[in-house]
């Protein structure tokens, strides 16, 4: 899952936790794991770096029925149990109001003792995937995360 595609990633993994046919990997590009709070990558990255502080605000405030729904783990995983959830690749973006989000949720994973890959590609803004076709980081990016979804597949 991608950005929101994330979220929902995250979210199914521990909701199938256990189930007969659970999720065999999590795959989590630049993800939104906690509406419940702006890290310290918000104030960071406020502006000028494609995904911005006001525009995540805006899509937080359409999301959300009321505000503290945020603290539901199904709007932020990151305050969810993941005990016992499927491994998880994290890629997530250096220059990215949602790096420490992506970040933190990896090392709760890794506490958990859940498989977890965390990568921060420094120099690339949120969206890099959607240009992994013209940009070389991107591409290269895309090329390693190709690479570890095989190898746990």
């Amino acid at each position: 899952g991608d950005s929101a595609g994330g979220n929902a990633a995250a979210v199914v993994a521990q909701q199938r936790r256990g189930a007969p046919c659970p999720p065999r990997v999590q795959m989590l590009w630049v993800p939104w794991l906690d509406m419940s709070r702006q890290s310290r990558s918000y104030q960071l990255f406020a502006a000028g770096y494609f995904l911005e502080k006001v525009k995540m605000e805006w899509y937080t405030e359409l999301y959300l029925r009321r505000p503290e729904d945020a603290l539901d783990p199904m709007a932020s995983p990151l305050l969810g149990d993941v005990h016992g959830v499927c491994p998880a690749v994290l890629l997530i973006a250096g220059f990215d109001p949602l790096r420490d989000e992506g970040v933190a949720y990896g090392e709760k994973l890794q506490a958990a003792g859940v498989p977890t890959f965390v990568k921060v590609f420094q120099g690339l803004v949120h969206p890099f995937i959607n240009v992994a076709g013209s940009v070389p980081a991107a591409r290269a990016a895309f090329t390693e995360a190709a690479a570890l979804l095989r190898a746990r597949l």
